[in-house]
């Protein structure tokens, strides 16, 4: 709950001793705390200001020990904060609450999505893709999303490289064995971590929420 309330700033907040020990625990028994998350922030009716709270840094930090169950946890919040956007308060009473949604969901899609997705033999290359520069939900881990315009939802994976010159060079491939979820083509996403040493110029520009 601390970090879900306080998100990066927490040594900050309750000093760098008892956030270590915080951190220590969520790696001791990330399973318990996976089970308290969805029963706190997931399977629960969203509480005021839950658009507000920083779910995304627990759950990137125990992303490690359950990649799997982590990307199923954020897939539904995100449908939560999905039900929030359709009755938003009033702009004038809080203009920043659709800013602050875009921001959770942006974040939450990062840890639905997958992180540097291993492709199967079987898969096939995408080149129809847009990508951007964008970072993990603490800020420290420098990544590139790129989005296929039109899926069924099949699985993306993608490799970011440094290739002559220090050009960027991403392969981006997708699973035609998973099974289709639509009639009606969607944009898909997914992250690779970007390489060191690539010039500035190389960059994609930011990703906007």
């Amino acid at each position: 709950m601390a970090m879900a309330s306080q998100g990066t700033a927490l040594p900050a907040h309750v000093g760098p001793d008892a956030a270590r020990e915080i951190f220590a625990d969520l790696d001791r028994q990330p399973a318990a705390y996976l089970d308290r998350f969805e029963c706190w922030y997931v399977s629960r009716t969203p509480a005021p200001g839950y658009e507000s709270m920083l779910l995304a840094v627990p759950l990137w930090r125990l992303h490690r020990h359950d990649a799997a169950r982590v990307a199923r946890l954020a897939a539904r919040v995100v449908l939560r904060y999905e039900e929030l956007s359709r009755t938003p308060p009033d702009p004038a009473v809080d203009p920043h609450f659709a800013s602050r949604v875009r921001d959770r969901v942006a974040a939450m899609s990062f840890l639905r999505d997958g992180l540097d997705v291993p492709a199967g033999p079987r898969w096939r290359p995408v080149t129809g893709f847009a990508s951007c520069l964008t970072t993990s939900p603490d800020g420290v881990l420098a990544a590139i999303r790129v989005t296929r315009d039109c899926s069924c939802g099949e699985t993306l994976s993608c490799t970011a490289s440094a290739g002559a010159g220090g050009a960027l060079v991403l392969s981006v491939a997708y699973d035609p064995d998973a099974p289709a979820i639509c009639t009606d083509c969607y944009p898909t996403s997914t992250s690779c971590t970007l390489p060191a040493g690539l010039p500035a110029s190389a960059l994609p520009a930011p990703c906007r929420p």
